[in-house]
């Protein structure tokens, strides 16, 4: 703008004085004709610069901080006047430190920039810088873009909370010792009946309370096995359903809820998979172990809310993707369109849990308090009821979860099972 304004003002003392004609004005223009000539000598093919960044690691949980250090070396001529400005995520902020500079850099020189971030949940990219090199008389500069050795990414994964002795029953448990019910009888805890005894039988187990009513028979108890299970859990993403008044704060509850369940049957032992149920599918395979949990917290860190005429229902939701007969947890809100799908998932023989965050609360929270939003509150309640009425006419078990309830109290009062005994 500056060498615009110099061009413009020696283009009109050139102008009057050959028209005037006028020989101190065109002395006057001299000067700035020097000043452009200077100007236009330095171009961005003169510009050399080489730049590093690094990060103090590339994998975080939430609350933790990040460092990101970028180094510059000019590799052609003394740069007068350089004013960086590294490319940060705009969601991300600065703690400490600075990610732009202003000086002058020699030819060889290195410039380094060190901040500090403490980001959100979610996947980070950090590619290039933005530079801008102006001359010792200041009227022209040369931005340009600069790659930094490739594009860097800090993953920000959630941490679990940790929560115990969720009680699920699926149709099908594996062939390995865990510590979900599998409706057979053997060596386990809880009561499971009496039959006859058998040469080999404990007589630890031998009920003789019933054998004393019969003399001539001996009976003795049996446990229910514990063993493992094939458990899939599915995040809803869809924006339509996730996305409220508090911008993103429903979807984060779920999140949260889907990564501590996740965290309990992993280590349970349990074979564990992931779907993430939004614009796209992003899904992981079965697993088991610290290798599966990774992947799983790798998934969650990586889902973002997003629409999709396709999957805007759940009626294409893929339950091919987790074994027959395999317990499935549903981390929504839920929709009152959602009903005919989850009666279908019922139906094909997978026993179905679902998580539900309230959003009528969410909602509510964010609007003034006058009698019309109470009515509309009180009518939302009532569909909800009803929709959760018809879900459990199913047999699908339905856990409503207030953003002021604790995930261990919701746990410990709807999905624990009571010590000594069926529930």
């Amino acid at each position: 703008m500056r060498l615009f304004v110099l061009i413009t003002v020696t283009c009109l003392f050139l102008l009057v004085g050959l028209i005037a004609p006028n020989s101190t004005l065109l002395l006057f223009a001299l000067p700035f004709l020097c000043l452009i000539v200077l100007s236009l000598a330095q171009s961005a093919d003169t510009v050399a610069l080489t730049a590093t960044r690094t990060l103090s690691a590339a994998q975080i949980t939430v609350g933790e901080t990040a460092d990101i250090t970028l180094t510059v070396r000019n590799d052609g001529d003394t740069i007068d006047e350089l004013i960086l400005s590294d490319i940060c995520p705009p969601e991300l902020t600065i703690e400490e430190g600075e990610n732009t500079a202003v000086r002058r850099l020699a030819k060889g020189e290195t410039l380094t920039l060190t901040w500090r971030v403490r980001p959100a949940r979610g996947v980070w990219y950090f590619t290039h810088t933005d530079v801008t090199v102006s001359n010792r008389v200041g009227l022209m500069g040369v931005s340009k873009q600069i790659e930094v050795n490739g594009q860097i990414r800090l993953t920000v994964l959630i941490q679990p909370e940790k929560v115990s002795d969720i009680t699920i029953r699926p149709r099908q448990t594996r062939a390995f010792a865990g510590n979900i019910p599998a409706s057979l009888a053997g060596s386990g805890s809880d009561f499971f009946g009496v039959r006859p005894y058998r040469p080999g039988d404990s007589l630890r187990h031998v009920n003789w309370r019933l054998t004393a009513r019969q003399p001539d028979a001996l009976f003795t108890n049996e446990f229910e096995q514990a063993r493992v299970a094939d458990v899939g859990l599915i995040v809803d993403a869809r924006r339509r359903s996730v996305q409220l008044a508090d911008n993103n704060a429903l979807f984060e509850q779920g999140i949260a809820a889907a990564s501590a369940f996740a965290e309990a049957f992993i280590t349970a032992g349990n074979r564990v998979s992931m779907l993430a149920y939004g614009d796209v599918l992003q899904h992981t395979i079965p697993g088991y172990g610290k290798i599966q949990r990774q992947r799983i917290l790798n998934l969650l860190s990586q889902i973002k809310p997003g629409d999709s005429q396709i999957h805007s229902t759940l009626d294409h939701l893929p339950t091919r993707l987790f074994p027959p007969k395999s317990q499935i947890v549903l981390f929504s809100p839920l929709l009152p369109s959602d009903l005919p799908a989850l009666q279908k998932i019922r139906a094909h023989g997978y026993s179905l849990l679902v998580i539900a965050p309230d959003p009528i609360a969410h909602e509510v929270a964010h609007l003034p308090p006058k009698r019309i939003h109470d009515r509309g509150r009180r009518i939302a309640q009532m569909e909800r009821v009803i929709l959760i009425n018809n879900l459990a006419a199913a047999g699908i078990q339905v856990v409503e979860w207030s953003a002021e309830q604790p995930l261990e109290q919701l746990v410990r009062t709807y999905l624990r099972r009571p010590h000594g005994g069926r529930r």
